[in-house]
Parts: C-alpha cells; sequence; structure tokens
C-alpha cells in the first residue's frame, strides 16, 4: 500500500462513502471519526489549519486506511511550534486512526511519512487515544523501532455503561445513597406542576439554557464561542438527516432548565453534552433528564451508553467501567525537538501533575478530617 495525503474533503465525491466502508471495518467503530463529524469539525475550526489526512491506498487506487491529521501553528512558552495533531478539540470523547483492519500497516505507514518530512513539524502530539487501542500498542512499539523521542500523558478517564440487562435490575444496582438521593429527587418534582420533557429539533432552547449555567462563566458551555455554536448547528442538521439526533429539554412551567445533547450511533448512545440553568440547581434538572436518557437506551436495547468527557462524579455514579485515554506526543530530532519535550513534557506536564496530587492529598486530608 501507498500513502497519499488528502487536504480537501470534498476534493472527490467517492470520498464519503469510502471513509464510512474504511470505517466499518476498523478495529472500532466511533461516531467521532464518521466522515460527517470530521467534515462538521473541519467547517467550524479548520480557519488557519491545513488538512493533512494519510490515505493508505492499495493497488486498485481503494482506500484501506486512514490517519485523520492536521497540522497547525501554535506556541509553547512564547517558541513558535508547527505542531501535527489529529482533526480533535474537546468536544470528541475519543480520537483515533480509522484503520480498516490494516492498524500496523497505517501506523507504519504514518511514523515513516512523519519521519521523512520532518521540516513540516516540531511536535506531533496524537490526543485521548484509547488505551486499550491496537494504535495505542502499535505506536510505541514503532516509534520506540523508529528511535524516535515521545512522550506519553494521561488522557480522559471516560465512563460507560454496558447494557446488558433490563432497566429494573440496573437501576436496583445503583447504591443506596444515590437510591435516596433520587427519591428525594422524586418528591421535589411530585409537587411541582408543569414539567415536562421535550425533545426539540433545533438548539434555540439547549443555547438559552447554555448561557445560564454555571460552564458560561468559564466558557466552557455548548455556545462558548462563535466556532463552537457554528460546529453543533452543522453537526445537529446533519445528525438530523442521519437519524442520529438526540435532544432531550427538561421544562418547568414553560422554561427550559437543563438540556442532553446525545448521538445515537450503531446501538451506541453518545452522551455528548449537557448542562442546566443554574437557578435551577436546587431542582436537580441534570439528574432528572439524564435518568430519562438512560431509562430510554435501556428500554431500546442499546449495547452501551458512552458518557464521554471526564470522569466527574454525576457520571461515576451512573457507570460501570472506566475507559483510560493517552495523548502521544513525538518530537522532532535535533536540538529544538529536545527543548520543546523538556519543555512540554518535563515542565509544564510535570508541574500539572504534581498539582493534581496536591488536589488529591489535600481531598484525603479532608475526608480524614470528616471521619
Amino acid at each position: 500500500m501507498r500513502l497519499e495525503c488528502i487536504e480537501d474533503l470534498d476534493a472527490s465525491p467517492l470520498l464519503p462513502a469510502a471513509w464510512e466502508d474504511v470505517l466499518s471495518k476498523s478495529s472500532h467503530d466511533h461516531v467521532c471519526f464518521t466522515y460527517e463529524w470530521t467534515r462538521a469539525w473541519w467547517k467550524a475550526f479548520g480557519k488557519g489549519k491545513r488538512l493533512l489526512i494519510l490515505a493508505a491506498v492499495d493497488d486498485r487506487d481503494h482506500i484501506r486506511a486512514l490517519a485523520p491529521l492536521m497540522l497547525q501553528k501554535t506556541s509553547l512558552f512564547g517558541l513558535p511550534v508547527r505542531k501535527i495533531s489529529f482533526i480533535y478539540n474537546d468536544n470528541a470523547s475519543r480520537a483515533d486512526l480509522i484503520d480498516g483492519g490494516y492498524n500496523r500497516e497505517i501506523v507504519e505507514g504514518m511514523i515513516a511519512y512523519l519521519t521523512r518530512n520532518t521540516g513540516l513539524w516540531d511536535v506531533v502530539e496524537l490526543q485521548n487515544i484509547w488505551e486499550c487501542s491496537m494504535t495505542y500498542h502499535n505506536l510505541r512499539q514503532v516509534l520506540k523501532q523508529a528511535g524516535i523521542r515521545f512522550a506519553l500523558k494521561t488522557g480522559l478517564r471516560s465512563p460507560f455503561v454496558t447494557v446488558n440487562t433490563d432497566w429494573g435490575h440496573y437501576f436496583s444496582s445503583r447504591s443506596k445513597n444515590f437510591h435516596k438521593s433520587f427519591r428525594n429527587l422524586q418528591n421535589r418534582y411530585k409537587s411541582k406542576t408543569g414539567w415536562s420533557i421535550d425533545h426539540p429539533k433545533n438548539l434555540d432552547g439547549i443555547y438559552a439554557i447554555s448561557r445560564r449555567s454555571w460552564k458560561a462563566r468559564c466558557k466552557r458551555d455548548i455556545c462558548a464561542d462563535d466556532s463552537n455554536r457554528d460546529f453543533f448547528n452543522i453537526l445537529t442538521d446533519i445528525a438530523n438527516e442521519k437519524g442520529w439526533l438526540h435532544l432531550w429539554l427538561l421544562t418547568v412551567e414553560g422554561k427550559g432548565i437543563a438540556y442532553e445533547y446525545a448521538l445515537e450511533y450503531k446501538r451506541t448512545m453518545y452522551a455528548l453534552k449537557a448542562d442546566f440553568d443554574e437557578s435551577a440547581r436546587h431542582l436537580s434538572p441534570g439528574v432528572m433528564l439524564h435518568t430519562q436518557l438512560m431509562k430510554y437506551c435501556f428500554e431500546r436495547g442499546f449495547k452501551e451508553i458512552d458518557l464521554c468527557g471526564h470522569d466527574e462524579d454525576y457520571k461515576i455514579r451512573w457507570s460501570d467501567g472506566i475507559r483510560n485515554h493517552a495523548h502521544v506526543t513525538m518530537y522532532r530530532a535535533g536540538f529544538y525537538g529536545m527543548l520543546l519535550y523538556v519543555l512540554d513534557h518535563k515542565v509544564c506536564y510535570g508541574v500539572k501533575n504534581v498539582l493534581k496530587k496536591i488536589k488529591l492529598l489535600n481531598m484525603i486530608k479532608r475526608n480524614m478530617q470528616r471521619r
């Protein structure tokens, strides 16, 4: 197989079908790896970046595997950095190669391409690869064999729920404290009149809730900036057409107070975004709405609910497993690459780990003092 570089997602009308075929044969299929997601992401966030998708092509010109990469200019401690990475940001819960069953081949081909083209990049950062992925295993082996300097960094710890029983059995397996809290929650809603769960087809109500959430203060809400709004507007239109879209809106007396933005893809529900109106915090609207989404998935025979993102406490209460992810970061040979390695991995990442440990120690200390 040979490698070809795709720099325009709309260059060939055959690409979407070829992409879908490769993804269906890959070691893992995921909504964030689809052509539709990638194209929506690129239209919203691609400004100032260069598309660098590596396609492994056989002697009949059929695409057999894909490395969805991009090139961008950034900085580290004021130093200019040319970075190659996955087509990715925090809106996705995972990134990976689309291997089509040829994982070792696409990993070796990608590394060979990067080795031949060191004039393109200073750093290659492949973010949030699942640690059980063949890509993670093969990357480490191939990089060691090639003698490329690289670092492993801790990535997302994403909770998930395997749907292998009915709703009643699953719900009864939750903790006693969970059941006590949920009974109190139900009582609060029994005393409320005029509450309902709706399924809108547009994002107007969701954006309104997002602007009244605590995340809005730190620019982590769904409409944090124009690019983020563009992405979800495009993705919503596509998901509506594909039958993936699940918008859940909890309203009380006609006012939206919580939402869930989820995508259904090949019997897995991806709970991508959720938020609530801070003024309704006393009603725990997020818990009430998420319960209904979970119940829906169990009753309709989904195989999994991917809770996406980080392992926040509210997700852990629901989950029965965690997927650990990691970043694999490569550094160009030579003095500049070594300097970036020291600054990025030893200084930045080292300081972050120390701060995490201090936070953990403080949490343990507080828990000890409560006893």
